[in-house]
């Protein structure tokens, strides 16, 4: 990505986790709490072809406004609908996509009281660029991230039903219900640590590839989806991305006592064995990025409980951020940041 668009994004950061550091220091005010909120949604409205899902969003709602056939969601559909006569188009339908996917990202930190750290680690973790991009998916994993607490109340069915009505914005959110299995797993320390390193060089050593595609040839209609982007393995590799997400999965479980949550740290461990074997399984992985992205909550209460253990993964985020807005764009969506400014210069 261009220099210029990471001083964007980075003084981005630096810019809401100051507001949001007012709004703490003032115990929350409404003024300040809608002040930070404004910014960060504005921020990813006004956004402009970033992410690699923008074009298909675009497109679908084309096709709505043309009253041709369109498979989509139900509540996602909806949204588009209202605005498929308006002048804004597809714009209203990605504002008011951050406008919700960042009310219920809000009152997430908010109730646990880690604004400031929620929204760094949210950037520096690449949720928000996933909110820019994977705009459905993502909305259903903030509001997982928001009811996961139920698991922990042992609200079960609760967490049933509301899995359920996410369903209406992705298909995808009734593997949330394998939280319900994955929250029960007790293992110590240690074990975790075997499993996810072991796990790590199991796949580095090509096994997961070799074993997974034997599996896929066994489909009915391999020949149909062996050669397509969803199907084949991700373009991505042994990358950077995947090296920092063991490495503060590794760092959350040096610390694992200090954050004392065992049940998201069970569904978050989970995820991250299954994110290991499945990484080049694009659809598989999709659907446990909705679990590894609980290190967002899990960092966010570790240095709201200890900002000293806390600090070193904050610099290590801070650099892998950098790292990973300077190199070439990932298949996650970090891509120059254009406005919509842009689209009226390429009009003309």
């Amino acid at each position: 990505m261009d220099f210029q668009s990471t001083i964007i994004y980075t003084l981005f950061l630096i810019g809401c986790c100051l507001l949001a550091r007012k709004t703490e220091v003032s115990n929350y005010n409404p003024v300040w709490t809608f002040t930070t909120y404004i910014f960060v949604v504005i921020f990813w409205s006004i956004r402009y072809k970033i992410g690699y899902d923008y074009n298909g969003y675009v497109f679908g709602f084309k096709l709505i406004r043309h009253d041709a056939h369109n498979m989509l969601e139900p509540a996602y559909y909806a949204i588009n609908w209202i605005f498929k006569d308006s002048a804004i188009g597809y714009i209203g339908v990605f504002a008011v996509m951050s406008i919700i996917c960042y009310y219920f990202l809000f009152k997430l930190f908010i109730r646990e009281r880690i604004l400031t750290y929620g929204l760094f680690f949210s950037l520096a973790f690449q949720l928000q660029f996933m909110a820019a991009n994977q705009i459905r998916q993502c909305f259903v994993l903030i509001v997982f991230l928001n009811i996961v607490h139920l698991l922990e109340e042992k609200k079960i069915w609760t967490f049933v039903k509301w899995s359920l009505c996410l369903m209406l914005f992705h298909i995808s959110a009734i593997f949330l219900l394998l939280a319900i299995p994955f929250s029960k797993v007790r293992f110590s320390r240690l074990f975790w640590c075997i499993l996810l390193l072991g796990t790590y060089v199991v796949y580095l050593a090509g096994f997961f590839r070799l074993i997974g595609n034997k599996l896929m040839s066994l489909l009915p209609l391999y020949e149909r989806y062996q050669n397509t982007s969803r199907m084949e393995a991700e373009q991505t590799g042994f990358s950077i991305v995947m090296l920092f997400w063991i490495i503060v999965a590794l760092y959350l479980l040096l610390y694992k006592r200090t954050i004392d949550r065992p049940v998201l740290f069970n569904i978050y461990f989970c995820g991250m064995i299954f994110y290991c074997a499945f990484f080049e399984y694009h659809l598989i992985t999709r659907v446990m990025v909705y679990f590894t992205y609980l290190n967002v909550l899990l960092a966010g209460i570790l240095c709201k409980r200890n900002q000293r253990d806390g600090l070193a993964l904050i610099v290590i985020s801070f650099i892998a951020y950098l790292l990973l807005c300077l190199k070439i764009p990932n298949l996650h969506g970090i891509q120059p940041y254009q406005t919509l400014f842009q689209e009226k210069i390429e009009r003309v």
